[in-house]
């Protein structure tokens, strides 16, 4: 009912939570407050400034995983991609409950790395 509703947006709370602080991370920024002088201009900079890369895009995609599922999930990313692809993992800091079982489960926020600028692989 509506506390199975309720525990399903607070999941989903914590777990958006969590991928926004893993990207501000892997872009360099410390923390939600930290955006400062020339931080907007820093993220429209392309991260790789090579002339011979200037053509190539790298896409990526991100979402949240059961910390269990980590190895299977990179493995079938690995196999579909036929190894052009590159996964980073990072573990949620709050436990979140599920809500058939009332179990408490770990999760990992994941981020896939891929060339080009499509959702395609």
């Amino acid at each position: 009912g509506n506390n199975t509703i309720l525990l399903n947006e607070k999941n989903q709370a914590v777990e958006e939570s969590e991928v926004i602080m893993a990207a501000l991370q892997i872009l360099g920024i410390a923390g939600p407050a930290a955006p400062s002088a020339g931080t907007e201009e820093g993220l429209r900079r392309p991260m790789l400034e090579d002339e011979a890369l200037s053509g190539r895009r790298l896409g990526y995609v991100a979402g949240v995983v059961p910390k269990a599922d980590e190895l299977r999930f990179s493995r079938a990313l690995w196999r579909a991609s036929r190894g052009n692809v590159f996964v980073q993992f990072s573990p949620i800091s709050q436990k979140v409950e599920d809500p058939k079982t009332g179990q408490a489960v770990d999760k990992s926020v994941f981020v896939i790395y891929f060339q080009g600028s499509e959702g395609s692989m």
